[in-house]
């Protein structure tokens, strides 16, 4: 039988709700930020709303976990009040995936 040393290498993925603050970051980084309202006439998205646009039923509830917990505030409170823009909105769901549980 042949044998190849690569298959004995382990595959790691990441987590479900990693991939989710991921995703909703390059929802956002091309679709644009707003305040406000969830999406608007544009297409542009708050955090939630990218979070909205990219959901899975395995990730959603996990991500936005993560994602309170780094703002230490409600998700909308944040992102209408203390945000100042698409790029800190991008990084601020790029810092959640990578963050530990």
């Amino acid at each position: 039988m042949l044998y190849d040393k690569k298959w004995d290498k382990e595959i790691k993925t990441e987590e479900p709700w990693r991939q989710h603050l991921r995703a909703a970051a390059a929802y956002m980084r091309e679709h644009g930020w707003c305040r406000g309202e969830t999406e608007d006439d544009l297409g542009r998205v708050c955090l939630l709303g990218a979070l909205m646009k990219t959901e899975t039923m395995v990730a959603s509830q996990v991500s936005s976990l993560q994602l309170r917990k780094l703002i230490d505030m409600s998700i909308p409170c944040w992102n209408d009040r203390i945000c100042k823009s698409k790029e800190q909105a991008v990084a601020m769901l790029e810092a959640a995936a990578i963050r530990e549980l």
